[in-house]
């Protein structure tokens, strides 16, 4: 009996087993899987968690954060297949999506995301006091960016030609790269046309976007297009991209003389109401603007020139159509004695949440529009300017206008939402003259 009694054991054990393996490892052909919005989140900023690509029907969607070993619920719902939280604090955190069918099948996953920093709310005395001047010659010998810090590295594979992932094709006919499914990673390419972004969650990583058409006026082209008027996007995330035209002769190349620019386009990215984009590490030039519409931009460059005869010229601008506008640690340049580096227009809409802190700037008719030229109604702020590096000169070595803008530095700003405070300029140190605002 004892044989029989020892393959009773061994053969319940291995149920026993199986039963285990069940639960673990997504029987009833459940799946878990999930990817979070934004990439990289920071502090405070709203996180989507999509769970669509898990594999399962009727089923439960729960969150955890583990720490030290412990599952806790994330935030109060903790539950659905779409959450959306806010995290604390910054460092690295496990997430685990739990996915349950209702045969009571689980499957989980678990991925660490790295949550960084706030974006930098200016605080009295944050900034050491600078010690170098005339930062505007080379950005880069300063820390700001410009085409030495900024755009990808290592190898990249042409497009077309490359294998892309699903979600992602080359469309010949209109010589552009199109992404048209939700949570779509493309990175190292070098892509011979612009992107079309129709799709949430879109990743474009270390890569070189150069576009060799456009228009012999304004007509919304671009180098990267997130979604439509009608039909927005969310989530997208822009890291380590050199977005530029293809001059024939770049040489011959006048940022004030249309005549001169053999590639005429509208925007370098073209945001279409992408509330949650985040960008970092972009090197844009080339466009009559470098970037219109909301977003979070990090350590970029984003230059504008006179493509277009009699045409308004931003480096950055929004005219309303979303918030917030968040520029840290940017160098944003307009040689052309128009508009401004950095326009906020109300012209769409509201301009709510602004900082624009620790830039270089220069050019434009003005530095910088605050966004107050439909009255003061509908800008709610806060909109807050600091610590940035303003150059001025005759010339392109110390700047372009010797202002700061040619007619001066700011313009139509609202005083009851605007703080600003630590604005200097690039060749003494010396302190700039204030918008309309209180001291921060």
């Amino acid at each position: 009996m004892r044989p029989l009694l020892v393959a009773a054991v061994l053969g319940l054990a291995a149920v026993l087993g199986l039963a285990a393996a069940a639960i673990t490892s997504a029987g009833g052909g459940v799946r878990a899987h999930f990817k979070p919005s934004p990439r990289s989140p920071r502090v405070g900023q709203l996180t989507r968690l999509v769970a669509s690509a898990s594999k399962c029907k009727h089923c439960r969607y729960e969150w955890r954060v583990i720490r030290r070993g412990r599952a806790y619920k994330l935030g109060r719902q903790s539950r659905g297949k779409v959450l959306r939280y806010r995290f604390r604090s910054a460092g690295v955190k496990r997430i685990r999506l739990t996915v349950i069918d209702h045969h009571g099948h689980r499957a989980r996953r678990t991925h660490r995301i790295k949550v960084r920093r706030a974006a930098r709310t200016p605080r009295r005395g944050a900034r050491s006091a600078p010690t170098r001047k005339g930062c505007f010659a080379d950005p880069s010998a300063c820390g700001y960016p410009d085409a030495d810090n900024t755009g990808p590295t290592g190898t990249l594979q042409s497009v077309p030609g490359a294998s892309l992932p699903s979600g992602a094709a080359w469309d010949s006919g209109t010589q552009t790269l199109r992404i048209t499914r939700d949570n779509v990673t493309i990175e190292n390419l070098d892509i011979a046309g612009p992107v079309a972004v129709d799709g949430d969650n879109a990743t474009i990583r270390n890569s070189r976007i150069h576009v060799s058409s456009g228009c012999t006026s304004p007509c919304g082209s671009y180098g990267i297009r997130l979604g439509e008027a009608d039909d927005t996007v969310t989530g997208t995330a822009l890291e380590k991209l050199d977005i530029v035209t293809d001059e024939k002769d770049p040489g011959n190349d006048d940022p004030l003389d249309p005549s001169t620019i053999d590639v005429k386009v509208d925007h370098g990215v073209r945001n279409n109401g992408d509330n949650a984009v985040t960008a970092d590490h972009l090197y844009v030039k080339g466009f009559a603007g470098a970037w219109k519409g909301p977003g979070t931009i990090e350590n970029s460059y984003l230059f504008s020139q006179l493509v277009f005869d009699g045409d308004h010229v931003e480096a950055y601008l929004n005219g309303g159509e979303g918030n917030p506008t968040i520029l840290d640690h940017d160098t944003i340049l307009n040689p052309v004695a128009q508009t401004a580096a950095i326009s906020l227009f109300n012209d769409f809409g509201g301009i709510g949440r602004v900082e624009v802190v620790d830039n270089l700037l220069a050019g434009g008719g003005y530095v910088m529009y605050g966004g107050g030229k439909n009255g003061s109604a509908n800008v709610t702020g806060p909109v807050i300017v600091r610590d940035n590096r303003i150059a001025r000169g005759r010339d392109k070595t110390h700047g372009y206008y010797s202002r700061g803008g040619q007619l001066g530095l700011w313009a139509e700003f609202d005083k009851s939402a605007t703080t600003a405070c630590g604005n200097y300029w690039d060749d003494t140190l010396s302190p700039t003259g204030s918008p309309d605002s209180t001291r921060c």
